[in-house]
C-alpha cells in the first residue's frame, strides 16, 4: 500500500484532505498528517514514504525546503504542492526542488482527482512492489467524483 503524507500548518486543511478521497479505495494510506514539516521530515528518517502532498508556506519551514530535504532522504518520493498562492516564484521553486504538481487552495476536485494518481504512477514505477492503482476510465471517474464531493462539503 502507498503511504502518504499531508504537512499543512493548517490543521483544519489536513482533515479535509484525510476526506477529500477514498484514499484507501486507491491502495493508499495516510501514514502521517502534520502541521510541522519537522515531524514529516524525521517520519521519513524511519518509514517508507512515496508520497507527501505539502503546504508552501508554513511558519517552521518553507515547502520548497522540505522538498529539498525530504529528496535528501528518498530521492523517489512523489511530492504535490498545496497552496493559496499562485506567485509564480513559489511554483517555480517548487517545481525546480522537485515537485510534480502545484495546485492551489482551495482545492479544485478534478485537479485534486488527477494530481495524485499521476504522482503515484511514477511511484509505482519506482517502487515495483506494489499493486498498482486503478487506472480504468471508470476508476478515474469515480476518483474524480469523490474529490468533487468532498470539496463541496469543504465549501
Amino acid at each position: 500500500m502507498y503511504q502518504v503524507v499531508f504537512v499543512d500548518d493548517e490543521a483544519f486543511v489536513l482533515e479535509d484532505l484525510k476526506k477529500a478521497i477514498d484514499w484507501f479505495g486507491f491502495n493508499m494510506e495516510i501514514a502521517l498528517a502534520a502541521t510541522d514539516p519537522h515531524e514529516v521530515l524525521a517520519y521519513m528518517r524511519e518509514h517508507p514514504v512515496h508520497l507527501i502532498l505539502t503546504d508552501i508556506s508554513m511558519p517552521q519551514m518553507m515547502g520548497t525546503e522540505l522538498i529539498r530535504r525530504a529528496r535528501e532522504i528518498n530521492p523517489s518520493v512523489s511530492i504535490l504542492v498545496l497552496s493559496a498562492y499562485d506567485a509564480f516564484d513559489y511554483v517555480r521553486s517548487a517545481m525546480r526542488g522537485g515537485a510534480e504538481n502545484y495546485l492551489l487552495k482551495p482545492l479544485d476536485p478534478d485537479a485534486l482527482s488527477s494530481a495524485p494518481l499521476s504522482g503515484i504512477w511514477k511511484t509505482g514505477i519506482k517502487y515495483p512492489g506494489i499493486s498498482a492503482l486503478p487506472c480504468s476510465p471508470s476508476a478515474a471517474a469515480l476518483w474524480r467524483a469523490g474529490a468533487r464531493a468532498a470539496s463541496e462539503r469543504m465549501s
